[in-house]
């Protein structure tokens, strides 16, 4: 098909979606950092590219500066022009490779780089990692490499665009969704024939559907200088569609089109096939569930959908409640002589309160949500902080890092809320990568199974089963786009009998469980045990920083 038939679908798809979505009112933010903090968000991620030039020449520092230009609001200004685009594209990488003293040619020696730490006997990949090749049918995970940690000191096994997105040449069609995109740095990874939403979903031409979890967004940034992290698995087609059961609502499969039916992804497919693409792998978002099987993975989707929630059956399919029921559906609970210590790991900050980090953690342990409303508002209030770690940056691992302070324009504690009363500051740990000197954007909550007398309010009514004590896991993990905030998570309020979740942020991420130890190391991907805030510790306050203000 030619170029200009496909720009024109492309653009009409946008624009149908993008209307549907406004007509709702809504701003979709899946893989993003939703909190009080993403529209300043906005505006640093154009800052970046003129900080760490800013910050480059106040250091003396050789390493070239990344080049992380926004695109235009407008995707037909970049199809217009992506041809001009993609090779000053180019030209920027050979000259940042020129400047660092490497081989011009990124294609040849990224390819050398990844074959030599696939070969490495340092980079041990996760256990989660059983496949010994390039499609992942058993799911896995990884920290996202970057220029200034590769190798890892840990020797985990990394993940590139690249890997995640395989051979270009085998993609069919591409579901993609972001919170900061930049086209001119996307559209080179794909063939200019493939139809492509933005989601993050790839179809490829054998047959098999990969899923991404992502927290990182699509720019060059995210993916080359700062640490990020990746869910995905592979999904074989299956030869006999089968029909999934309409009482279905927690399912991997039901989950994920129920999200995509709230994010007008249908209308989208509808414009592509009725615009020239009559056979795009997925044509009708239910065809997900009865062409693609679904049964190999063990991870639940986590959800977050903006609005007021009400009755139990709308409250319990997004944010934290939504969590709740996935630690319970994977026998995960936090009952009897098991405690439960939590590490969160997030780039922006929430404004936090003692009854809010109970609510959450109540969720997190797998405790009901309608016992936690039946107790009294003065108890819930008063009630100490719960074992959790809050990992953010200080300002001295800031500066330590590679790129200094040019590289935390996106991540974000504002000094009103650090400051504010009853701020929980003895909760803070540092965020240190064990992979090297760069800074984390990856948002994960490692849960770990503990030895403890607390009951967790069990209620005798429960009926779960959970597994035997030699066979159960030693904890979960989440990984996705929500940070460590109400707004990412909800508030519940109401009764048992009329409960209430508001909602302010679009999410999306997936729990699942760790087996074992090996497991649990492979997704703690900082320094561990993460070191506590000493008393002249402060956090990372970008708004702060002379760097980033002189880059505005």
């Amino acid at each position: 098909m030619a170029d200009e038939s496909y720009d024109e679908d492309f653009e009409r798809a946008i624009a149908l979606s993008m209307q549907e979505q406004v007509q709702r009112n809504n701003v979709i933010d899946l893989t993003g950092d939703g909190d009080e903090d993403v529209s300043v968000e906005r505006k640093f991620q154009e800052d970046v590219r003129k900080a760490v030039a800013l910050s480059k020449a106040d250091s003396q520092n050789s390493v070239s500066a990344p080049s992380q230009s926004r695109a235009s609001a407008r995707p037909s200004l970049f199809l217009a022009e992506r041809a001009k685009m993609e090779e000053e594209r180019r030209e920027r990488q050979r000259k940042r490779r020129r400047d660092a003293g490497l081989n011009s040619d990124p294609e040849e020696t990224g390819s050398v780089k990844r074959q030599n730490r696939t070969r490495s006997p340092s980079a041990k990949p996760s256990s989660s990692a059983v496949d010994t090749s390039d499609v992942f049918y058993n799911g896995s995970w990884r920290p996202t490499a970057t220029r200034f940690s590769t190798p890892r000191r840990d020797g985990k096994a990394t993940f590139r665009f690249t890997d995640v997105l395989g051979k270009k040449d085998e993609i069919a069609f591409a579901i993609l969704s972001t919170y900061n995109l930049d086209l001119s740095w996307l559209y080179p990874f794909f063939d200019p024939s493939i139809p492509v939403i933005l989601f993050m979903l790839l179809f490829h031409k054998s047959g098999r559907l990969r899923v991404v979890i992502s927290t990182a967004n699509l720019v060059d940034f995210d993916w080359r200088d700062i640490e990020n992290f990746v869910w995905l698995q592979d999904i074989p087609r299956q030869e006999n569609p089968s029909t999934m059961n309409a009482k279905d609502t927690q399912s991997f499969p039901a989950i994920l089109q129920s999200v995509l039916r709230k994010l007008g992804v249908q209308a989208a497919l509808d414009t592509m096939v009725q615009q020239g693409h009559p056979h795009l792998p997925l044509r009708c978002i239910d065809d997900l569930s009865k062409f693609w099987e679904f049964s190999a993975v063990k991870a639940h989707l986590v959800p977050s959908i903006v609005g007021k929630h009400t009755d139990w059956p709308n409250v319990i399919q997004t944010g934290h409640p939504r969590l709740m029921k996935a630690v319970r559906d994977m026998g995960l609970r936090a009952a009897g002589m098991r405690g439960l210590s939590l590490e969160y790991q997030g780039s922006s900050l929430g404004q936090y309160t003692s009854q809010w980090l109970n609510e959450f953690s109540h969720s997190a342990r797998g405790e009901s949500v309608e016992d936690w409303l039946r107790q009294s508002k003065k108890s819930r209030e008063q009630m100490p902080l719960p074992a959790l770690k809050i990992m953010f940056p200080t300002k001295r691992t800031v500066h330590q890092s590679a790129l200094g302070e040019a590289g935390g324009g996106t991540i974000f504690c504002s000094r009103k809320k650090w400051k504010a009363p009853n701020f929980p500051r003895g909760l803070f740990h540092d965020s240190k990568s064990a992979g090297g000197p760069v800074l984390m954007h990856t948002k994960i909550l490692v849960a770990k199974f503990t030895h403890s007398s607390h009951d967790g309010g069990h209620s005798d009514t429960e009926t779960d089963e959970e597994p035997e004590e030699a066979q159960r896991p030693v904890g979960w993990a989440y990984v996705g786009s929500h940070n460590f905030s109400s707004a990412a998570w909800g508030t519940l309020s109401g009764s048992s009998f009329t409960p209430v979740l508001n909602v302010s942020n679009y999410e999306i991420g997936v729990v699942f469980p760790l087996r074992d130890a090996a497991a649990l190391e492979s997704v703690r991907v900082w320094q561990c045990p993460p070191p506590k805030y000493g008393r002249d510790d402060e956090p990372w306050i970008q708004e702060e920083s002379a760097i980033l203000a002189a880059a505005r």
